[in-house]
């Protein structure tokens, strides 16, 4: 079988967008703290140059759980297409250019969420009892330009790819590929 799951993910990806499926930019991603704990948050998934990249906060306890451990898993799931997507690989750190440019193109209040959280409080701590976010997003820039130090990006390399397409009155379609020497498709019992 030479059916290419890397491509399809993509072009089914780009169907639940077409879709307006609201599940189609995001992705679960699962990750190990540095206790041993799994940890799952979800991301948009951005493409670069036909690479999966996911655009993080420096602060974030992700970050620290993926420097350690840069072996992550990654799941999709897009309810109008009724398909789930399972993806084991590594992330690798992107250059700056396509972090800052990614960065500009983000909604205004992630921009100053990101601000805060280099002069603030990191990504995920807990606020102080006598402060109000409100108030420190009123008293940040209305439209941040400069990006900040903690604003990264990360490319993802899948190593297994798991399709499930979920049917009505019939089996689920199930397969798998992984990346040997050359991607290798394998139909699995659902």
């Amino acid at each position: 079988m030479s059916e290419d799951l890397r491509e399809r993910w993509r072009a089914e990806q780009q169907r639940a967008v077409a879709a307006s499926d609201p599940m189609a930019p995001l992705v679960s991603l699962a990750t190990v703290a540095r206790t041993g704990q799994p940890e799952v948050r979800t991301l948009v998934l951005r493409w670069l140059n036909d690479q999966p990249a996911l655009f993080v906060n420096a602060t974030s306890p992700k970050w620290e759980a993926i420097t350690a451990e840069p072996r992550v898993a990654l799941l999709a799931y897009w309810p109008s297409l009724k398909i789930q997507y399972r993806l084991d690989g590594t992330v690798t750190p992107l250059a700056a250019e396509p972090v800052q440019r990614s960065w500009r193109m983000r909604p205004p209040v992630p921009r100053k969420l990101d601000q805060l959280y280099e002069s603030k409080a990191a990504q995920s701590s807990v606020l102080p009892p006598s402060e109000d976010l409100a108030s420190w997003l009123a008293a940040t820039d209305e439209d941040p330009q400069a990006v900040p130090a903690s604003a990264t990006g990360l490319l993802f390399a899948a190593e297994r790819i798991e399709r499930l397409a979920l049917q009505d009155n019939a089996p689920h379609d199930r397969a798998q590929a992984r990346a040997a020497h050359q991607w290798q498709l394998e139909r699995l019992m659902p």
